[in-house]
């Protein structure tokens, strides 16, 4: 998959002449309305390349950082999935090419017009342009479904509108499956993602409290992700630095402040079952299955050990219910 991190590097990336079969968004979290758009990009990129007798690529045109952070001026990073997470996700689902536009607040006030004849017209040579129901680019969300037909009827592209999915009564969203998260319903984004919500991050150095209680943990450093609320869940822990054939490790997972050994900042601790191996300064990515509990202040270490046995039995209970959903 061709990435370009820039309109001129994508023009130097590409063949003069080059046509694409186009969508454009966010994607954050490449959930289940993602991937429909894609397979709906894709498949009218193959049909233009029947009809033209050339190729035509299918490209996804996004932004980094999220708008949000620049329209809003967020600070506190609120992501399914960072930039890089997100790339790995879309090549999985065969898409040709990703164009990732630099977000400013000059962009924010881009006119619609000037973003279709700049990006679909002059960068893509797009034939057609394929939009979620509720689509609308440029200042003030002028780029509307009509507001580009009427482009693509000028420029000479055609603009395919995809109904929302369904999933259950809900419609998929990255929204939706951000609120999920906040509230700890792990179990309800699998279907809205089709998989499980994940975390990657580097072990860090903590301070091995884990270990003298018989339940050593890893810390994992991690940035610019949503985290669960706090509180304990099952876990499948991959190493990616183990590569692709790695086997994933049952593992259970805090989300927490360490209260019953008097609090501090939040971190992500995982207990990797029935392993015994070394994990410092290796890569991870933790997949959360569900949620076990609430976070506890315990009165004793004992009793904490004693809710971690009983807590490593309900972790394997729930990633037995758990290990035929893929993990992407």
């Amino acid at each position: 998959m061709l990435v370009a991190r820039s309109i001129e590097e994508f023009i130097s990336l590409t063949s003069p002449g080059a046509r694409f079969a186009a969508t454009i968004g966010n994607f954050d979290g490449v959930h289940m309305g993602h991937r429909e758009l894609l397979r709906v990009t894709r498949e009218k990129a193959a049909a233009r390349s029947s009809e033209l007798g050339q190729k035509v690529a299918s490209v996804l045109v996004t932004f980094h950082p999220h708008p949000v952070y620049v329209v809003r001026a967020m600070a506190k990073p609120d992501l399914l999935t960072p930039l890089e997470r997100k790339l790995e996700l879309l090549e999985q689902t065969g898409l040709d090419a990703v164009l990732v536009l630099p977000f400013t607040k000059e962009t924010a006030q881009t006119p619609a017009e000037d973003f279709v004849r700049m990006v679909l017209v002059d960068t893509l040579r797009a034939t057609d342009l394929v939009t979620g129901y509720n689509f609308a680019l440029g200042k003030g969300r002028a780029g509307n479904y009509s507001m580009l037909r009427e482009s693509g009827e000028r420029y000479g592209f055609a603009v395919t509108q995809v109904a929302p999915v369904i999933v259950g009564k809900e419609t998929v969203s990255s929204s939706l499956i951000r609120e999920h998260v906040r509230c700890g319903n792990m179990e309800n984004v699998i279907p809205l993602m089709g998989r499980m919500h994940s975390v990657d991050g580097g072990i860090i150095h903590g301070q091995a409290r884990g270990r003298k209680l018989g339940f050593p943990t890893a810390n994992i450093g991690y940035h610019d992700v949503l985290l669960p609320p706090l509180g304990a869940y099952a876990t499948w822990l991959q190493i990616l630095s183990d590569g692709p054939d790695a086997k994933p490790l049952q593992s259970m997972t805090s989300v927490g402040t360490n209260p019953t050994f008097g609090g501090g900042a939040v971190t992500l601790e995982t207990h990797a079952l029935d392993f015994s191996g070394d994990l410092y300064e290796k890569t991870v990515r933790l997949h959360f299955a569900c949620r076990l509990r609430a976070e506890i202040k315990f009165k004793s270490a004992e009793d904490l050990v004693a809710r971690l046995h009983h807590d490593a039995a309900s972790a394997r209970e729930a990633l037995r219910r758990s290990r035929d959903i893929p993990l992407l």
